[in-house]
């Protein structure tokens, strides 16, 4: 659920070599988000209603006041739900990062309104997409390959806006290294790989 200790615990470990991001209740007190962000949080996870009541939904109160620590939403939208969210989360004070290819239905192509709210989104220059989480996009198996070409328009579009996660350990995953497999059959240049698995993290979370 909404428990984080876990997550703080491992942070106060591993100051140096750890960030992370939270589900925050919504009575969080300013204290509470200051001591996390002093542990290394730099952002909170909002989820579309549709994901259903146990996880945290889109809130601009929240968002307001983690806005005031510096950090960023992580949204994870439900199918084709980001054409709805997309300007109500560029409204919000935060940097917007969305979640596992921003949930875009791969069947539906890059000709979609999903994906090209999306576009519009990374235009902004307020929001990131996470290349992470193919398996959650298709009905397909491993290699997932009709999320390949969203991918690859997502690279020629916007490099320096893409951060890659292994989104392991997961149900549906049998390997990090299928993760790691597919990101690299996509054939990147060494420059634009520097750029998704290191350089944009970087700008991401500190």
């Amino acid at each position: 659920g909404r428990n984080y200790q876990l997550l703080a615990d491992t942070l106060a470990r591993f100051p140096d070599r750890f960030r992370g991001i939270a589900l925050m209740p919504e009575d969080t007190s300013a204290a509470e988000f200051a001591r996390l962000t002093g542990l290394g949080v730099r952002g909170l996870r909002m989820m579309s209603a549709k994901r259903g009541p146990h996880v945290p939904p889109l809130s601009r109160d929240v968002a307001a006041r983690a806005a005031d620590h510096g950090w960023h939403v992580q949204f994870y939208p439900h199918d084709a739900d980001i054409v709805d969210y997309a300007d109500k989360l560029l409204a919000l004070p935060n940097t917007i990062v969305l979640d596992h290819f921003a949930s875009i239905p791969a069947a539906g192509g890059v000709r979609q309104p999903a994906f090209t709210a999306v576009l519009r989104m990374l235009d902004s220059g307020r929001a990131w997409l996470k290349l992470s989480g193919p398996m959650r996009c298709t009905q397909q198996n491993y290699p997932y390959s009709e999320v390949t070409p969203l991918a690859h328009a997502l690279v020629r579009h916007a490099p320096e806006r893409l951060v890659w996660g292994t989104d392991w350990p997961s149900p549906g995953i049998k390997s990090m290294r299928q993760n790691v497999d597919q990101f690299l059959q996509l054939g990147l240049s060494d420059e634009t790989r520097r750029k998704i698995l290191y350089a944009n993290s970087i700008r991401v979370f500190g």
